[in-house]
């Protein structure tokens, strides 16, 4: 996965330091996933600064950072954006306008996307089995069952929806993401008796 999709490797080591209260570490696995324009990532970041969790506060670079993660307007990040810059005060917006150019120019989708795109490719041509990157579907992993020891129990692990057709096509992958973190709004109508 840390070729193919490195945005996903660091996002999962950076939610794994969370979860083990390790903050500093968190920061930086979800900075290398921010690299690629993982969105949730960027999101996390903000959320770090602003509660200054593994670094020292700085409630205009958590602006920044949300402002990335909600870059390609998914709601639930324009909302935590939005509440953050009517938080801040006079002096920390013109900060967070300052800061966050520099955070574009790094982070933006503009320059990460191609980043991951060029990822995907470089791996595609590299799956097991074809250096062209032909894949037909049969790919199949052997390791230890939960539990198995070094010669234990052995189980198969069906890894074939990591080389889906859609995730080796950086357009359509991004389609997905897209689809994913665009959905969960729901608009609810005026109560009706019947």
């Amino acid at each position: 996965m840390s070729r193919e999709f490195p945005n996903e490797l660091w996002r999962l080591y950076g939610s794994d330091a969370i979860a083990k209260g390790d903050y500093g570490d968190a920061i930086r696995h979800f900075t290398h996933a921010a690299r690629y324009g993982d969105k949730y990532s960027q999101h996390r970041i903000s959320l770090l600064y602003w509660h200054g969790a593994g670094v020292e506060q700085d409630r205009a670079l958590a602006y920044a950072w949300a402002d990335l993660a909600a870059e390609r307007l998914y709601p639930s990040f324009v909302v935590l954006r939005e509440k953050i810059w009517m938080a801040l005060d006079e002096a920390e917006r013109a900060r967070a306008l300052q800061v966050g150019q520099a955070h574009y120019d790094e982070y933006g989708d503009e320059v990460a996307k191609p980043r991951l795109a060029q990822a995907i490719a470089s791996s595609t041509r590299q799956i097991t089995g074809s250096r062209t990157g032909f894949y037909d579907g049969r790919l199949q992993v052997i390791g230890p069952s939960r539990g198995g020891g070094l010669m234990g129990d052995v189980g198969n692990f069906d890894l074939s929806p990591m080389y889906a057709g859609w995730r080796r096509d950086a357009g359509r992958y991004w389609a997905v993401e897209d689809a994913v973190w665009a959905h969960g709004h729901v608009d609810v109508g005026e109560v009706q008796r019947t």
